[in-house]
This record gives C-alpha cells, structure tokens and sequence, in this order.
C-alpha cells in the first residue's frame, strides 16, 4: 500500500532567483515590521518550482534572520516549508537522508504549531511528519518508523475530527491503514 499525502502543499517557488532576492531583502534590511516579514512569506506560498535544492538553500539562509526566539511564526512557517521542499526532494534523490531532515524540519515547526495554539497547522504538521516516518520506515528501521508515523497521523485526527472533517479523517485513516501494510 502507497501512502497518500493528503496535504501535499505545491507551494515551491517559479524560480530560485525570486526566493534569493526575497531572502537578500529579508537578511540585509536591519529594519523590518513582523507585518513585512509575514507579506514576503506569503509572497513564498505563490512560486512554484522544482529547484528544491536552491529552495531549501534560501529557506535555510532565511533562518538566520527569522529565529524561533525572535520571529516564532515565521520560523514555524520556514520550517513548515523546508519539510515540504525536504520531502519533494526524496522523491527525487537521498530518500531516505531528505526525509530525515523533512522530519527534523517538522518537529521544528511544531515547536510553535502546538495543538492548543494552533490546532489545524498542527494536524498539517501532523500529517506531514506521518508522511515522511512512512516513507523512511519504507527504506529504514521498519517497526521504529511505522509507529511514530501512526502516531503523528492519530496526531492530527484529534483535529481532524470525522464528523468536522469526513473527506480528510477518511483520507488520515487510509494512511494509518496503509503504514499497517507496510
């Protein structure tokens, strides 16, 4: 059984060159509002490319501006983001080295994406960790990997109730169903 992503985000970028001079502005501007960062990290959902390696290069460079102690949001969503461009990326090359570190990205984004504070982005986060645990428990430590992604997938069912969210609680219970067939 093939695990589905039920939340696969295309939000990858039209070109690199659009992202670096986003992040150039982002890192050589001293003085910028939480208000202009979050305009420039919206602008980042409407590109879209396959170049995920300068993707995630970008994406890192942004992190040494965009701290959790200092930029708590925007560091989540920069996270949120390096999982996905990680996880894009697997499907490419180094499976199981890129889901790996789309799972650290995810465990990073959900230091601020808590269930209490932020309960859909946290079942997003959720289901993307359970994703990404599927696809290495495909390539490495089997049993390890096929638990925690049931666990990060019940993680966002407590979200993504079955009478508030039939197609999407449907689509979670596919997936657990899938890693048991693992």
């Amino acid at each position: 059984g093939k695990i589905f992503y039920y939340d696969r985000f295309n939000i990858f970028f039209d070109e690199a060159a659009i992202i670096q001079s986003i992040t150039v502005y982002i890192c050589e501007e001293k003085r910028f509002t939480v208000s202009e960062i979050e305009d420039v990290l919206l602008d980042l959902d409407e590109y879209k490319t396959v170049d995920y390696e300068k993707a995630i290069q970008v994406l890192q460079g942004t992190l040494k501006v965009l701290t959790l102690d200092d930029f708590p949001i925007q560091y989540a969503v920069i996270q949120s983001n390096l999982g996905k461009a990680y996880d894009h990326l697997a499907e490419l090359k180094d499976k199981a080295v890129n889901c790996e570190k789309a799972i650290q990205a995810y465990k990073e984004a959900l230091k601020v994406y808590t269930l209490d504070d932020f309960p859909k982005k946290y079942a997003v986060i959720q289901g993307n960790l359970g994703f990404a645990y599927g696809h290495l428990a495909e390539l490495k430590d089997k049993a390890v990997n096929c638990e925690k992604a049931i666990q990060a997938f019940k993680e966002a069912l407590k979200v993504y109730t079955k009478e508030e969210f039939p197609e999407v609680y449907r689509i979670i219970e596919e997936n657990i169903k899938n890693v048991y067939e693992l």
